[in-house]
């Protein structure tokens, strides 16, 4: 018997018995040459290892693989109630063989087509072989376009390799040309994510996009630069700076500053800055959240400051004045004081203040963040502002609306009457 097990389970059994091991024990220890002495007795009353075994092979019960008929009769059930059955059905699936798998599908029909791409998915995971076999056995049914959606998943660069053997297959498949393309993408899409296929498979969805006349197909494009970017995001910048076909890749470029911003906003606002003139107003979005996220207030409003493109900073100023009261309505202070523009700073005011009253902020607070704001800001120009925001924030309480303009008039009379014709206007419209 191994004697260490032995002495383990003595213990185990002493410490549960009550047992004392003192000087009367009949046990030796002799750590230099490992030797141990038990009792007869004692190793008697103890099961060996292989005892314990065998025991438990005897009693544990023996799982039989399903039969096809009840799998399936399991994966069918679509109530509610029945939806943990399936689940366990699914599991199942794993004690099949594949030709056991092969009946099931084959024994699907059109009615059963969400089931058939169930199992289809499975299948192709486990057995990508028999499952390329089975397809190509298939062409011409719906079967063979389930198998080929699935390994396209997959097994993607088993699928691409195959394609470049049976492009005429393919078409068999998907006659449409768009059905053709868009097939071909999801297939790229999911080659893109291996650092040894992606950028082989992102020129060749370039190529498909350019070759296509269909205008939504850009959006394709979009969906895998993301890919390939969120894979690597730092490798997709230096690719769309330097690598693709001798020209910056813009849309590569944007969405690989975008999805590195959410990792490191600092080092994608850097980089930022120095390709500012390929960016689009989605990336700066992006980067911009991620910079308030981080409480990095500073440089977002930085950020805006920095913008060569007036359009640029105006949109991206007035979507994170919008969105900046969710970190507290000091730092709305805080942001539309940093803009030095005073139109643009308007625009900041506005959309702030708006946001801030759909969330529920207090008419007071936006009130105090319109004074302390607009001062530059011709009475013209911010008139309606404070208008809107005197409606809507009193409307239940014109008592405090009077008591509003009472003090608008002794600081600032000329605002005070364009502001009550707004009111009329408002009122009367």
């Amino acid at each position: 018997m191994n004697k260490a097990v032995t002495l383990t389970v003595v213990f185990g059994l002493g410490g549960l018995c009550g047992y004392q091991l003192g000087g009367d024990a009949p046990l030796k220890l002799e750590w230099g040459t490992a030797q141990v002495e038990l009792d007869s007795t004692v190793e008697a009353a103890v099961p060996s290892v292989q005892q314990v075994d065998n025991n438990n092979a005897r009693s544990r019960p023996v799982v039989s693989p399903p039969s096809t008929d009840e799998v399936v009769r399991r994966l069918s059930v679509q109530t509610p109630k029945s939806q943990f059955e399936g689940y366990r059905a699914l599991q199942q699936l794993e004690l099949l063989s594949s030709s056991a798998i092969q009946d099931i599908l084959l024994s699907l029909d059109e009615s059963q087509a969400q089931l058939k791409g169930q199992i289809a998915w499975f299948f192709a995971g486990k057995f990508p072989e028999q499952s390329f076999m089975l397809m190509e056995s298939s062409i011409g049914e719906d079967l063979a376009t389930t198998l080929f959606a699935n390994l396209a998943l997959n097994q993607p660069q088993m699928m691409y390799e195959w394609l470049q053997q049976h492009e005429s297959d393919f078409v068999f498949m998907f006659p449409a040309p768009e059905q053709q393309l868009e097939r071909k993408m999801v297939l790229l899409q999911a080659l893109s994510v291996f650092p040894d296929w992606q950028w082989m498979a992102y020129e060749e969805g370039i190529r498909l996009v350019r070759e296509s006349v269909r205008p939504q197909d850009k959006w394709s494009r979009m969906g895998l630069a993301q890919t390939v970017a969120t894979a690597n995001p730092v490798a997709a910048i230096d690719y769309a700076l330097t690598q693709h076909q001798g020209l910056v890749d813009v849309t590569l470029l944007n969405s690989a500053l975008a999805i590195y911003a959410k990792t490191d906003p600092m080092e994608a606002k850097k980089l930022f800055l120095e390709n500012q003139g390929y960016a689009d107003e989605w990336a700066v979005n992006a980067l911009l959240d991620n910079l308030f996220s981080r409480a990095y207030f500073t440089d977002a409003y930085q950020l805006i400051d920095s913008l060569n493109d007036k359009k640029m900073a105006e949109s991206v100023a007035v979507n994170g004045a919008s969105k900046i009261h969710i970190y507290g309505s000091e730092k709305v202070t805080e942001f539309v004081a940093s803009i030095k523009d005073p139109s643009l700073k308007f625009k900041a005011v506005s959309a702030a203040t708006q946001s801030m009253a759909i969330a529920g902020y207090p008419v007071e607070k936006l009130l105090e963040i319109m004074d302390g704001n607009l001062r530059d800001v011709s009475v013209a120009e911010k008139a309606f502002s404070y208008a809107w925001t005197l409606k809507t924030g009193y409307k239940d309480n014109p008592q405090s609306l009077a008591a509003y303009m009472s003090r608008m008039k002794f600081n600032n009379k000329e605002l005070a009457e364009e502001v009550e014709k707004v009111l009329g206007y408002i009122k009367d419209s």
